[in-house]
């Protein structure tokens, strides 16, 4: 992640909002040398509040962890399986990876909460 003080940022702020739209990355910007906003596309917002949503429902969240913990454990199995259970399972552990992506964002965003003194609910 990419930090600028914000006297830079707002020179730079179209170049850094096409930046973070087309990769999407977060720009920290600070004030007074201490983080004071981050900027991030709306499809990593969308990403941190799908996963909050997530991890909010402790049946749904247990489940995925049952489910990841079953994956990881029958990889033989899905090698001796027909096509189709090795193309869901492809798409089971795809799956799996998004969703693992968006826990590390919620726990950066949560961290940068954090820097920034916000407390978190």
């Amino acid at each position: 992640m990419k930090t600028y003080p914000l006297a830079e940022a707002k020179a730079k702020l179209s170049g850094l909002i096409d930046e973070v739209s087309r990769r999407d990355e977060r720009v920290t910007i600070t004030k007074h040398g201490r983080p004071a906003a981050v900027l991030m596309s709306p499809n990593e917002v969308e990403s941190i509040e799908a996963t909050l949503e997530i991890m909010s429902d402790p049946e749904f969240y247990a489940e995925i962890l049952r489910n990841s913990a079953a994956l990881e454990g029958s990889s033989s199995v899905v090698r001796r399986s027909s096509t189709w259970n090795v193309r869901r399972r492809a798409a089971d552990v795809d799956a799996l990876e998004v969703l693992s992506a968006a826990v590390y964002r919620v726990l950066t965003a949560l961290q940068i909460a954090h820097q920034l003194g916000a407390s978190v609910r």
